[in-house]
């Protein structure tokens, strides 16, 4: 696999930073699950159960029985490091299996395919405060979902930052005008 210039980490959830100048690429993260994930996730993210099928010794990671676009995995930063963290098989936090890339692109290809759909649309009642990555929208910065979910995420950061800069300002004109 050829390494993609990853840029600054502009936040850092477990071990894996959040990516800002490239978006997650879902061709290599499936090309990585095949790989590295779907003997025990199974070729079609269905899980494995156990021998009398009434638990699953490894969890679907899409369609109907797979956790819903309201849950935290969802939001690819979670997702990432948690794989980052814990997969496959015997990796953990001191010594990962993936780079950070391959758990960001993973999270990426899983988090494309079908699952339960469960909104939360009264989670951010002021949505200028949702996490960049925060996978749906609506948004107060006019980026795309698609691009708050996958990235690049540095122009969005950038012109949140204008966004509050210009608040402040605003806040501290209208201070100094109930000054006077």
């Amino acid at each position: 696999m050829v390494a993609r210039v990853l840029g600054v980490c502009l936040a850092v959830t477990a071990t894996v930073c959040l990516l800002a100048t490239v978006p997650a690429a879902q061709d290599s993260g499936q090309k990585v699950y095949e790989d590295k994930c779907q003997r025990c996730h199974g070729d079609n993210g269905q899980g494995i159960h156990n021998t009398d099928s009434t638990l699953y010794v490894y969890p679907p990671l899409w369609g109907p029985h797979s956790y819903t676009t309201g849950a935290g995995l969802y939001r690819i930063s979670r997702f990432a490091g948690y794989i980052k963290d814990n997969m496959p098989w015997g990796a953990s936090y001191s010594a990962p299996q993936l780079t950070d890339e391959e758990a960001w692109d993973i999270a990426a290809f899983v988090n494309t395919q079908p699952r339960p759909v469960k909104l939360f649309h009264k989670d951010w009642p002021d949505v200028s405060a949702k996490p960049i990555d925060y996978p749906v929208g609506p948004y107060a910065d006019g980026f795309s979902e698609q691009q708050h979910k996958y990235g690049p995420f540095e122009p969005i950061r950038q012109k949140r930052q204008a966004m509050l800069a210009r608040l402040k300002n605003s806040d501290r004109q209208k201070d100094q005008n109930n000054r006077k």
